[in-house]
């Protein structure tokens, strides 16, 4: 299981973790507007929302956002789209 260090020094496992807009584009590597983009088409989804808290500010789980890019990447050109599928846990690739 894999761990990130928080800035108060804390360890969480990825999984678990939970971040805001501006830490997601860090982390993936996009600008906050693409981002945001993306957050909102998955907010749409019924799988992908189930990822997204909104508790004090838009949170999102990490893995499941990076699988949420694949997924649309995947899924851009095709005529039929399959459904989002993702659990924790899940490997992305």
């Amino acid at each position: 299981m894999k761990y990130a260090i928080l800035s108060n020094g804390m360890q969480m496992p990825i999984e678990e973790l939970l971040l805001n807009d501006d830490d997601l584009a860090t982390c993936v590597g996009k600008s906050k507007k693409q981002v945001q983009k993306f957050l909102r088409e998955m907010e749409k989804d019924p799988v992908g929302q189930q990822y997204i808290s909104h508790f004090s500010r838009r949170s999102t789980n990490l893995p499941a956002f990076k699988a949420w890019i694949f997924y649309r990447e995947n899924q851009k050109y095709k005529a039929k789209k399959e459904p989002f599928k993702f659990k924790i846990g899940d490997n992305i690739c």
